[in-house]
């Protein structure tokens, strides 16, 4: 069995930062997203899903939700934040600025949107400290209209 790789994470979560975390669901069939996030303060969860119309692969999708969680934070005046996924792929590709041809687009949007926060920080977390968002995505993914 292979070692468990390790992302780093690009600089230590600042101590009033909300912490973000972010998943997909997927249907390979439809190719159509449940994207899931939340935004966690000191006493406080929010919780947002909505689904998404398309995406090539779950490594998109994941982007995707990743992205949709940071317009949101933008969008609320939310200056210090740490994001968290269970997608070692794409964690790496944003704290390294390299990755898949793929998500080169949303790569760049998540580099632009980066730009407005006074803090951020990605790292990358196992799926069992992502069961919220893992939850809430495949929720709004079986509640999508079919296309």
């Amino acid at each position: 069995m292979a070692p468990q790789p390790v992302v780093s994470v690009t600089s230590p979560d600042h101590p009033d930062a909300c912490i973000i975390h972010t998943d997909a669901a997927w249907c390979p069939i439809r190719k159509v997203v449940g994207l899931g996030w939340t935004f966690s303060f000191e006493n406080t969860t929010l919780s947002f899903s909505r689904p998404h119309s398309w995406a090539k692969n779950p490594l998109v999708a994941k982007g995707l939700a990743l992205r949709a969680a940071l317009f949101q934070a933008a969008e609320d005046n939310i200056r210090n934040i740490s994001v968290k996924s269970d997608s070692f792929q794409l964690i790496e590709a944003i704290n390294t600025g390299s990755g898949n041809i793929d998500l080169h687009g949303i790569l760049g949007h998540i580099d632009f949107l980066s730009r407005s926060f006074s803090s951020i920080s990605f790292s990358f977390i196992s799926r069992k400290l992502n069961c919220t968002a893992d939850s809430l995505a495949k929720s709004s993914l079986c509640n999508s209209p079919s296309i």
